[in-house]
């Protein structure tokens, strides 16, 4: 709270001679957006990675390169900076994890910071901005703040909008006050929109049709994650003869949904099996020794599992890991077995992924999902079966596994369009409709791989917007 009134800031003094670019990022979701967009800037400029690196000659746009500027200092320093900022508590430890930790996309460096970005006061704008001190900015999707850009406008520092959207309730709202947010929006130097309808609403808002821009959805663009733990995640679920079903980054009222779901599937499950099981006839096995089982061979039930109807694992990651608990008492009352993931020894192992007596894990930490994703065999993602307009579904359609997501997608719609209209997803409108997709996808592997493999291809199609964006910003 402090640092973004500005009476706390961490953001380091620029380096003499050196050149800032700030890029800004509300929460999560946007954070995340914002990576392949960090990627090629620090790729573009040959942003160093380390202090060896810093005498590297950049070749930079004009607005960020002066011929005297192109090593500083000794070559101790590079020719341009980035600093990435968020409004959220949770953005600025997604910012931290994904774009400074060693273990992070990107390599250690100094010469990319993080921190908050400030309350829109004046003093707090001027404080923050001033030990930035930016040569421009990036705002990534959304977050707009009319004094900060006005103090911008009047530092004469170029502000662009990059991925920019609006839901159908933005676009109802700046509609009101049409004159006062085409005033707002037209301080942007550039408006760059994800699609056409995109551009339509910037329109109808009043926002002049030569400061926008469609460059497309920068999430297609985002890289396959580098999972330290995929080996050994692969290696559990090798291990666990089972499915994986994740739900991620679900909200309250969600998860009594695939609650209901679950259970369902189980009793579907357990019933099959057992119906199959009553066609044996044990008499027909009268000489098994019981010592052994190598040499049976029962057509088709060669992977009996004696421990029970533990064929589908559930895995719920709550958007609020707070709410975890709460998720784990509402499970354990319909007797479902449960368990949080960081009782069960996390993160330091995954074990608790294959333990038997949990049909469900609350995966109550954050940083994790990505690695789910890689090893599930079926991806929900929450906040799209009640009224918050979704998350991104490219995130598990980036390991090729089939994404189910509810009607509420209005944050993501063209996205969400997209992967339904090349049957790389399933949209379900209830726990009906939720039970019976699911249903259709556990008794259908090919359909799985179907499905995941569209999606891929649908990624790897849709790519090249940060270049189209990059080329805009650095041509002004």
């Amino acid at each position: 709270m402090l640092e973004r009134f500005g009476l706390i800031n961490s953001i380091l003094n620029k380096a003499p001679g050196a050149k800032r670019i700030w890029i800004h990022a509300l929460s999560v979701g946007e954070i995340k957006s914002a990576l392949p967009l960090v990627n090629s800037i620090q790729n573009k400029l040959e942003i160093p990675t380390s202090k060896h690196q810093a005498s590297s000659k950049l070749q930079t746009s004009p607005s960020l390169q002066t011929s005297s500027e192109q090593e500083t200092d000794s070559g101790n320093h590079p020719c341009c900076e980035l600093i990435i900022t968020a409004s959220t508590q949770t953005g600025f430890n997604m910012a931290q994890e994904i774009f400074i930790k060693s273990d992070s996309q990107l390599i250690q460096s100094k010469f990319i910071q993080v921190g908050y970005f400030p309350f829109d006061l004046f003093f707090s704008i001027a404080s923050i901005s001033s030990r930035i001190d930016p040569d421009l900015v990036i705002i990534v999707e959304s977050d707009l703040w009319p004094g900060f850009l006005w103090h911008m406008h009047k530092k004469k520092i170029p502000v662009f909008l990059v991925n920019g959207r609006l839901s159908k309730s933005s676009l109802e709202g700046y509609a009101l006050l049409k004159r006062l947010f085409a005033s707002v929006f037209s301080l942007f130097e550039t408006i760059m929109v994800q699609t056409d309808n995109d551009k339509a609403g910037f329109l109808k808002i009043g926002v002049p049709e030569q400061k926008i821009k469609v460059t497309g959805n920068i999430k297609f663009d985002q890289p396959i994650p580098e999972i330290k733990q995929i080996e050994n995640l692969e290696h559990l679920k090798a291990d666990f003869s089972g499915r994986f079903l994740i739900a991620g980054s679900t909200h309250p009222g969600e998860e009594e949904i695939l609650l209901s779901v679950f259970k369902k599937l189980r009793e579907d499950i357990g019933l099959k099996q057992r119906s199959e099981f009553d066609e044996i006839k044990l008499s027909e096995f009268d000489e098994i020794k019981l010592s052994g089982f190598d040499e049976i061979k029962l057509s088709g039930f060669d992977e009996i599992k004696l421990s029970g109807f533990d064929d589908l694992k559930l895995l719920v990651v709550p958007r609020d890991p707070k709410r975890s608990v709460k998720i784990k008492k509402m499970f354990i009352a319909e007797g479902v077995n449960c368990q949080l993931a960081s009782s069960c020894d996390f993160p330091c192992s995954f074990q608790w992924l294959s333990d038997s007596m949990n049909d469900v894990i609350i995966v109550d930490r954050i940083g994790i999902l990505a690695a789910l994703y890689a090893i599930c065999d079926i991806a929900f993602v929450g906040g799209s079966l009640v009224p918050f307009g979704g998350h991104n579904p490219l995130e598990p359609a980036l390991f090729a596994k089939p994404v189910v997501f509810g009607p509420y997608m209005d944050d993501f719609k063209e996205v969400s369009d997209t992967l339904l209209a090349n049957g790389a997803a399933f949209m379900v409108k209830d726990s009906n409709d939720m039970l019976e997709t699911l249903k259709m996808l556990l008794d259908d592997e090919d359909l799985i791989n179907k499905t995941g493999n569209s999606a891929v291809r649908l990624l790897e199609d849709g790519r090249g917007a940060v270049e189209r964006i990059l080329s805009i910003i650095f041509s002004k």
